[in-house]
């Protein structure tokens, strides 16, 4: 029976430190929640921001929309592009470079994928009006050019 007595200090010293670690688990519980809280908080600010960025997306996308649209000639002419870009790379040139237009490997690749349309003589497979007309008021500015210099 006395083995188990515990003087009265040691109850007031386990009283003490069972009060403190009551004290720090409920500070801990309120830091938590007030982290959470800040969390959500943040998380909330963000989705937020990413809803305004995706409106002024849609917003803009739609505006583009009214003033371009986008044509299976455009699209003819970036996939053939790509195309080539892709041949010049299996060739070994890098985004930024490309062969002469001299060079077989630019006539070959060219060429292969211009085959892929079937384009023919007709430009407007690939090239829109204003494109082809940019095309023959240069051709017509380089024939002037030409026909000077013989005078």
């Amino acid at each position: 029976m006395w083995g188990s007595w515990i003087p009265y200090q040691e109850n007031a010293r386990i009283a003490t430190l069972i009060t403190a670690l009551a004290e720090a688990q409920a500070n801990a519980q309120a830091a938590a929640e007030h982290f959470a809280a800040e969390q959500a908080r943040l998380q909330d600010e963000m989705e937020q921001r990413i809803e305004q960025i995706q409106k002024q997306l849609e917003t803009e996308r739609q505006s583009l929309e009214i003033r371009w649209k986008v044509t299976d000639t455009d699209l003819r002419y970036y996939t053939h592009e790509i195309r080539e870009l892709d041949r010049y790379r299996a060739f070994g040139y890098s985004d930024s470079a490309s062969p002469s237009d001299e060079s077989q490997i630019w006539n070959n690749a060219h060429t292969a994928t211009l085959e892929d349309y079937k384009p023919g003589s007709e430009l407007s497979i690939l090239y829109n009006e204003e494109a082809i007309a940019a095309m023959n008021a240069q051709d017509q500015r380089e024939y002037e050019k030409d026909m000077r210099s013989f005078e």
